[in-house]
């Protein structure tokens, strides 16, 4: 009786294996591939997005052009006139995924920013240049002249959308909270003394920028898109 031998066979007609150097080979390119990947997550995790979303901002003020401002009226009591009253004068408000459209006045239920919001857009509606200028901190008007007395203002359609907020934890303001908002609203029969970017019944949407300091809250600085919104 024969005895059989069975062979397993490659190509070479023996069975192959992996050389060491090939095996350190790969397991030096995972290592480098898995610094990489580390390095990057790493980088991505410290990277500064707001600073990065308020890059595609323009600092500089919308281009110039020739709006047509209805003549400005010192006069004239918007809370008389038929037409602005019907139109909608509610703050909306969104915060991430949730919007609400605030109709009770209760502002103070989402927070000292939208009370001061509150406070702007009433003061501007009552041609109030003294209550503005209360809103900003002393930075802001040191690059910006203050508001003087203008008309009063027709403002409807009020959207605000919560952008950002974070604690600043080094540089001049340390120990602040800062939050920014996008913020876009209409003026009806706009004479351009309270804004002169837009005209009547369009809107140039504003990034504003809100400083929190114990319990104080104002406005650090206004940052305008370069595009329109018309009604």
């Amino acid at each position: 009786m024969d005895n059989n031998t069975n062979k397993i066979s490659g190509k070479s007609g023996d069975i192959s294996s992996e050389s060491k150097p090939d095996k350190k080979r790969k397991m030096l390119i995972a290592v480098v591939i898995s610094i990489a990947v580390m390095t990057i997550l790493l980088f991505l995790n410290n990277f500064d997005w707001d600073k990065l979303a308020l890059s595609t901002i323009s600092t500089k003020k919308t281009l110039e052009r020739n709006f047509v401002f209805a003549a400005p009226d010192y006069e004239a009591d918007i809370f008389t006139d038929p037409q602005y009253l019907d139109k909608n004068r509610y703050i909306s408000y969104t915060d991430g995924a949730e919007s609400s459209l605030i109709t009770d006045e209760n502002y103070s239920m989402y927070g000292e920013p939208l009370v001061l919001f509150a406070e702007y857009f009433d003061a501007a509606r009552h041609g109030d240049a003294g209550r503005l200028n209360a809103l900003f901190t002393d930075e802001y008007w040191k690059e910006h002249d203050k508001y003087s007395d203008f008309t009063m203002q027709r403002i409807y359609n009020i959207e605000i959308t919560l952008l950002s907020d974070a604690a600043i934890n080094d540089g001049d303001y340390k120990g602040y909270r800062r939050r920014t908002y996008d913020i876009s609203y209409m003026i009806m029969k706009n004479d351009g003394l309270f804004r002169s970017d837009m005209s009547s019944d369009s809107a140039v949407p504003l990034v504003f920028e809100l400083l929190t300091y114990g319990d104080s809250t104002k406005i650090n600085s206004i940052t305008a898109y370069n595009y329109i919104v018309y009604d």
